[in-house]
């Protein structure tokens, strides 16, 4: 285990309002990769084997509702670790992009195994306060074991612009997974980069397991020997850190990063043995894109091949034995803290950066925003402080984690942090009237040439809107229509509805390659006139006021096909904004009939800034 000395910090944060800790408990963070909360036992899961994360969540408190900030797994960690949104950090990709100074070793890099992801500043902002800058600074020692996937960390000694890195506040860094971090990757395990060919079943095992997609042939890990598991080598390392934390007599806060249920999903044959392949369930939807054609603003290549029902139900079989790895690990976990006596004053939090469709919609993986792939687990546990066995139904976040843990632990906002803390729902069980969002910048690229594609979720306690980029709308009842099959947008009676939702998901966000339009204001006598650019791609613009900046507020004036709108001169300060509503010509094979997609990819964002009169 790579480690520096594991010491109080006395500095002050900056941005930092305040940072006495009244109460010091420990916290055990877990997070897992690519695990659908809906496999998992205390989600109501009746065949899959959970009973460690089960007992978290009796001790403990469940949300229901709880969504990543991306469903991909790089901005969704940068997400959590920065407590904002990808589009705030400007973590936004899976694989890191860098300056044209390092354009040649990019290309080196990206055609390396982990992206070059490690070797190079690019990633979150400088400047913003991580999650180990955090707890560091309120005076705990810190490590993060396991897999990050955050670009930005970077080891010492790497790049010469930065010698002494970006550890982001860690005091103990070890087996990293993809990131290049020399001396603490799983490639230096042991020794032997072999644990990692065969663990991913890459490199010269690749073809090996040729044609085995979702392991559906439910074939078992290649690595020989339990301990060498990645997630088992993890937990060993964690539990020796936080053995050495308390002898030290040291309040430690732990990222212990799990890997499973992430492809492949291969584990030991006896977390296979647990179950049996008949008893797996497929949803019921497991056909729609088979049925009424594959979604434009999906990857192509994530809409399953699979359709025989006994090679799903062996993927499933080996998915659920994947989590079952990841509960014993838990449960390992847990029993330390109680064997060392630390258990009373530590607080436990198990979720998993997003989902995993697992043939829901006929998809797999993540990369879009239905319910599945955003929608994640997330139990929070310490009974000196919260009560037990409660399940909240409150909307959650990945950015909420922050707030909450700083709430429980004494500590106060930093300014930069975008979600809010879950304590008082957790407490109450109250329902907060709130807005989440979830963000992703690489969706179906095929559908524009390859270009990038971004895309945007508003969550709400009725409804899930969906904005992609150049494409329809989704819009779905969240009370309804859990399983996501009638997209509201395509009814003329939710058309004002789909309108609002677009406007308030896409008016406080800033894409990085989409610039918002441009509108201005003329003063002409006892009126103003409103002007903005013409978008080739529209067919429509749509006005709104508001009061207030707020743009909640706001209410729709007009639609009209023109740019520019006359408005009479106000007394009062009023707020004005455009937006676009898409000529979409093209059809897809979702249907014949319905255009969804417009002919080129629009260069602007359909929204303007607010102009005050």
């Amino acid at each position: 285990m790579r480690k520096t000395p594991v010491l109080i910090a006395s500095f002050a944060a900056p941005l930092l309002v305040g940072a006495q800790v009244t109460q010091q408990f420990n916290i055990v963070f877990i997070i897992s990769d690519e695990h659908k909360a809906d496999v998992t036992g205390c989600y109501g899961n009746t065949v899959v084997k959970t009973p460690n994360i089960d007992a978290l969540a009796k001790s403990g408190v469940t949300f229901t509702r709880a969504y990543t900030a991306s469903p991909l797994s790089a901005p969704a960690r940068a997400a959590l670790i920065t407590g904002t949104y990808p589009s705030t950090n400007g973590a936004i990709t899976h694989r890191i992009k860098v300056d044209k100074k390092h354009r040649r070793a990019e290309v080196e890099a990206l055609k390396a195994e982990n992206g070059g992801a490690g070797k190079y500043r690019a990633g979150y902002k400088e400047g913003m306060i991580t999650w180990g800058e955090f707890f560091k600074m309120n005076g705990y020692g810190t490590a993060a074991i396991g897999k990050m996937h955050v670009h930005g960390e970077l080891q010492k000694g790497v790049n010469p612009d930065y010698p002494d890195g970006n550890l982001m506040g860690f005091d103990v860094s070890d087996m990293r997974f993809y990131t290049f971090f020399p001396g603490g990757h799983y490639t230096d395990y042991k020794n032997n980069p072999d644990f990692n060919y065969r663990y991913r079943e890459y490199g010269p095992y690749k073809d090996l397991r040729q044609g085995n997609v979702n392991n559906k042939n439910l074939l078992p890990t290649l690595i020989e020997n339990e301990e060498d598991i990645f997630d088992f080598v993890v937990t060993r390392k964690s539990m020796d850190f936080i053995e050495e934390a308390v002898k030290a007599n040291q309040p430690f806060v732990i990222h212990v990063g799990l890997e499973k249920p992430h492809q492949p999903w291969t584990t030991a044959q006896r977390f296979y043995d647990l179950y049996k392949t008949e008893d797996m369930i497929l949803p019921a939807n497991r056909d729609d894109h088979r049925k009424n054609g594959k979604f434009p603003y999906v990857a192509s290549w994530t809409h399953s091949g699979l359709k025989d029902t006994m090679e799903m139900k062996r993927a499933m079989h080996a998915y659920y034995g994947c989590v079952s790895q990841v509960d014993e690990q838990v449960g390992k976990l847990v029993a330390k803290t109680k064997e060392l006596g630390i258990y009373e004053n530590t607080i436990f939090v198990y979720t998993s950066d997003h989902g995993e469709h697992l043939f829901e919609h006929g998809l797999f993986e993540k990369h879009c925003m239905f319910e599945a792939a955003v929608r994640v687990p997330l139990i929070i546990s310490c009974p000196a402080l919260l009560p037990q066995g409660v399940t909240s139904h409150s909307l959650a976040s990945l950015v909420d984690i922050l707030p909450t843990l700083a709430e429980l632990t004494g500590g106060k906002v930093v300014q930069q942090w975008e979600g809010q803390s879950l304590v008082e729902v957790m407490k109450t069980g109250k329902i907060a009237d709130r807005k989440i969002y979830s963000e992703f910048y690489e969706a179906s690229k095929e559908s524009f040439k390859d270009r990038e594609v971004a895309q945007r979720m508003l969550l709400d306690n009725s409804y899930k809107y969906v904005y992609t980029h150049g494409m329809i709308d989704q819009l779905y009842n969240v009370k309804t229509d859990k399983a996501e099959m009638n997209n509201l947008a395509l009814d003329p009676q939710f058309a004002l509805t789909v309108e609002q939702y677009r406007f308030l998901t896409i008016e406080n966000w800033n894409v990085k390659f989409n610039r918002k339009m441009v509108a201005s204001v003329d003063k002409m006598g006892a009126h103003y006139q409103l002007k903005w650019e013409h978008v080739p791609e529209v067919k429509s613009y749509t006005i709104w006021k508001s009061t207030s900046p707020d743009a909640t507020r706001a209410v729709k004036l007009a639609e009209v096909s023109d740019t520019s709108y006359r408005v009479t001169t106000h007394k009062s300060t009023a707020y004005y904004w455009i937006t676009a509503n898409w000529n979409l010509t093209r059809l897809s094979t979702r249907s014949q009939t319905i255009p969804m997609l417009t002919q080129n990819l629009p260069e602007v964002l359909p929204v303007t800034m607010a102009v005050q009169l």
